[in-house]
This record gives structure tokens, sequence and C-alpha cells, in this order.
């Protein structure tokens, strides 16, 4: 089996490590989420519950945020 190198390098994360790295609440994550304002969860296991966020784009998030605060945007 041949893995893409962005494979190898992905990590997923369940919704505690995205609390701790971001700092917000579980509900306020998938509020978020339901608004389209963060990156959406994928689905571990098709027709289950389990779902994980890459972190790469959790990562990405933080920066957009950091962007817009020294941009000034809300």
């Amino acid at each position: 089996i041949e893995l893409s190198k962005k494979c190898l390098k992905e990590k997923l994360l369940r919704i505690k490590q995205v609390q701790q790295i971001t700092g917000l609440s579980k509900s306020y994550i998938y509020q978020l989420c339901s608004q389209n304002k963060f990156p959406k969860s994928i689905q571990l296991v098709d027709g289950g519950s389990s779902v994980a966020w890459v972190h790469s784009e959790i990562l990405e998030w933080i920066d957009s945020r950091i962007t817009a605060r020294d941009e000034g945007v809300k």
C-alpha cells in the first residue's frame, strides 16, 4: 500500500484535544462548525458517530484568528 506523503504527516485530533489546543468548549466548537466558522470534522467510520479534526487545519484556523486580530477584523 502506497500512502501519500500528506497522509503520513497528518494527525487526527479528537474533540478533547481540539478543546485543549483552542481553549474552546465542546459545544462552542460544534456551534462554530455548524456556522462554517471552524474546520469541518471527519467521520472516522462510515455510519459511526466518532469524528476527528485534521491537526493542520486546526493550526491554520488558529493562525487565521491571529491574522484577523492583527488586521483588525472581527
